[in-house]
């Protein structure tokens, strides 16, 4: 066993687990943004996603591919001109290891694309079969995702009942292609 890292608490520290452990959720999720080719590895392809709330990244994600470029690079894009600023903190692990469900609460601090420092809480609700992610639920500060949008964005609308079947990564573009195949390989590896 390994001491909790970065003032991180683990509730079961055990690797001996059905399903991912803390120590291995800790470091899936403390990567996850820096690191999003490790999506691929973590997350099932027919995984589901939902991201709760009323704001533009709000809704139902149908595959990996369209939470990751609606979703996560669609934010992302809001503060890659400070990319190296990004730090992300996991506050707390709660699940897993022997539980198919598991909860992760964390902190993205960043400066935007325009010069703003914002802070961001997220929490997710994961469930796991073995090492993958299966499902997702997810809640972000959604008064802080609209005002990066609006500030850093021309266009977004969106609610929690939006079901997500067309790629809107948002006017900067797409993420890179090596990312988009690595998500399709994994469906080919099942």
């Amino acid at each position: 066993m390994r001491p909790p890292t970065g003032g991180t608490y683990f509730d079961n520290p055990s690797y001996d687990c059905k399903h991912a452990s803390q120590p291995h959720i800790f470091d899936v999720f403390s990567k996850l943004e820096l690191q999003p080719e490790r999506l691929s590895q973590t997350m099932d392809p027919n995984a589901k996603f939902h991201i709760i709330g009323n704001h533009p990244l709000a809704g139902k994600y149908s595959s990996l591919e369209m939470f990751y470029v609606n979703g996560l690079w669609r934010l992302q894009k809001t503060y890659d001109d400070h990319y190296d600023e990004l730090e992300v903190s996991v506050w707390a692990i709660t699940g897993g290891c022997d539980e198919e469900w598991s909860t992760q609460e964390m902190r993205f601090k960043a400066r935007s694309n325009v010069g703003k420092e914002y802070s961001v809480v997220n929490v997710w609700l994961t469930k796991w079969s073995g090492h993958r992610i299966v499902e997702v639920r997810t809640y972000v500060d959604g008064a802080v995702v609209v005002e990066l949008l609006s500030e850093n964005e021309t266009w977004f609308n969106s609610t929690q009942d939006t079901i997500r079947t067309e790629y809107m990564p948002g006017p900067r573009g797409m993420p890179p292609a090596y990312i988009m195949e690595s998500f399709r390989e994994s469906k080919r590896d099942l």
